[in-house]
């Protein structure tokens, strides 16, 4: 009889500790090692008597770094906007605050929050934000492909600007003209408008906002990735292209796997931008090809430069298709042909030596899409409170880059 109640009790202080996980925070469980890790965390709070609460997640950390990034991007707007830098020139502001805005707030902040956050080595923060070696010839793609967005970009803007005049809107000026297009202005403004976003920019958003989306499943990624992006702008001007840019950045990161590409391709395209600016003044090689073009076109009956546009705009398409596909196979296609070469290899060491295995010419190996870093199909679903940074977000940046619209139609 003292027996059983003894086990009774054992029982209910059993239950009492029991430890109930919450779908929504299970990680993707891919290895032994992920599922030990678990374990030892359940089994250390059982041992310590302590209530088990799930870790945050990685969606809830990234979101509410880039709602801080935005707060930030918002505050300098402001500042820029007050006198307290009269005492500058209008170049020594724009550097200042170019400065500001893409080392400390799109690069400093994001790393920084990121490691304290998920508290993690700088090592695994950059291995997290995709980077990657790179190969030479992947290089050489990236650039080609750097040339082709410019070229496509130039359409889509001046698209969507024609489409935003017809409304009503007109261009509003964020910044002074420089009016120093020197050689070493050149460099400065190379700096800053290319190779600093082209490097800072990608990192908190191909590389920050695709970590934390990389089990919404890889539509989502995308999207939400982009949009985010295009909102960063805060401006009607720079929304549509940036979006679709952003968008086919993110699809370029999560399909090689590698954050470098992109980051090559986004400086290629802000620095033809500056090139052109700056060498069709000082009569730079190449740097009026694309105004002798629309010079030509526009003397041109309406029917005749439309046709040409249009077959220019599918050629330089078609051929950004081709070295997009080049690009993902030289970087994600060898990754793949070598993890499922290893794969293969340790299949048959693992085979017992049979004479009717010599007669194999292949083996089957499949590979999940969570190795390149991202998940096909949604696996993580955030609960409404996870996702109140990630709404707050496209409410700011919505409602600044509406704002920004009414105000270039009044």
């Amino acid at each position: 009889m003292n027996e059983s109640n003894s086990d009774d009790k054992i029982q209910k202080s059993t239950n009492k500790k029991s430890i109930k996980i919450d779908k929504n925070y299970k990680e993707n469980i891919n290895n032994k090692n992920d599922l030990n890790s678990v374990t030892n965390i359940v089994v250390d709070k059982f041992k310590n008597n302590a209530p088990f609460k799930p870790q945050r997640s990685v969606f809830f950390d990234v979101t509410l770094i880039y709602f801080i990034l935005m707060i930030a991007f918002v505050g300098i707007r402001i500042l820029s906007s007050t006198n307290l830098f009269d005492f500058l020139s209008s170049q020594q502001s724009n550097i200042v605050f170019t400065l500001l805005i893409q080392i400390v707030i799109m690069f400093l902040l994001p790393l920084f929050l990121y490691k304290f956050l998920r508290k993690k080595s700088f090592k695994e923060v950059f291995k997290d934000f995709r980077f990657k070696k790179i190969g030479f010839k992947a290089v050489l793609l990236a650039i080609g492909i750097g040339v082709l967005v410019y070229i496509l970009n130039i359409a889509i803007s001046s698209f969507f600007a024609l489409i935003i005049s017809l409304l009503g809107y007109e261009s509003i000026s964020f910044g002074g003209t420089l009016g120093d297009y020197s050689v070493g202005a050149f460099i400065i403004a190379l700096v800053t408008t290319a190779l600093l976003p082209g490097f800072c920019e990608e990192i908190a958003t191909r590389g920050m906002l695709l970590k934390g989306f990389e089990n919404l499943g890889i539509k989502k990624m995308i999207f939400f990735s982009g949009l985010l992006f295009g909102l960063m702008h805060l401006n009607i001007e720079q929304f549509f292209y940036a979006t679709i840019i952003g968008w086919f950045l993110a699809f370029l990161c999560v399909m090689t796997g590698n954050i470098i590409p992109g980051m090559i391709i986004h400086f290629m395209n802000n620095g033809l931008s500056t090139y052109v600016s700056y060498g069709s003044v000082n009569g730079w090689p190449l740097s009026d090809v694309i105004t002798n073009l629309t010079s030509q076109t526009s003397s041109m009956d309406y029917l005749s430069a439309l046709l040409i546009i249009f077959v220019a705009l599918i050629s330089a398409s078609f051929l950004l298709l081709w070295f997009v596909y080049l690009l993902i196979h030289e970087t994600a296609g060898n990754r793949l042909k070598k993890i499922t070469t290893d794969l293969a290899k340790s299949m048959i060491s693992e085979t017992p030596s049979k004479p009717e295995m010599q007669t194999i010419n292949y083996i089957d190996v499949n590979i999940p899409s969570n190795i390149l870093g991202f998940s096909a199909k949604q696996i993580y679903f955030p609960k409404l409170k996870e996702k109140i940074f990630l709404y707050s977000t496209f409410f700011l940046g919505g409602v600044i880059t509406l704002f920004s619209f009414i105000w270039g139609i009044i």
